[in-house]
Order: C-alpha cells, then structure tokens, then sequence
C-alpha cells in the first residue's frame, strides 16, 4: 500500500491468502489426526479477521 501512496502506479493488484482461520496443516493420509475446520492444507493463510484489517487500512490509504 505504502508503495501505491508515493506513486507507483504499476502495482494493480494484490493477493491475499486467508481462510477462516491462520496458518496450514497437513494432510493425514492414515487418518490418526482429525483436520481442523477453515484451515488450508494446501498454502499458509491469514485469518478472515486479519485479511478484514488489511482491507480496511488499505481503503483507508488508498481513498483519495
């Protein structure tokens, strides 16, 4: 965001990966461990509640 703010106007996205809870887990293919809801097992994610702030301060910045 800090970057868009002083002028570079080349940047015209950004990519968030959030669930609905932090971070990854991994797969058990033997089923010993049970998968937690809302977490990825794919990629490491930010929370909704996080991927929210992100988006409000960067409508906060970026409203000119």
């Amino acid at each position: 965001m800090s970057q868009i703010v002083e002028g570079n106007n080349s940047i015209i996205g950004i990519m968030l990966e959030s669930n609905i809870n932090e971070n990854r887990q991994s797969l058990d293919y033997l089923g010993k461990h049970k998968l937690k809801k809302g977490v990825s097992i794919t990629d490491s994610c930010i929370s909704f509640e996080t991927t929210n702030c992100i988006i409000k301060n960067a409508y906060k910045l970026l409203s000119y």
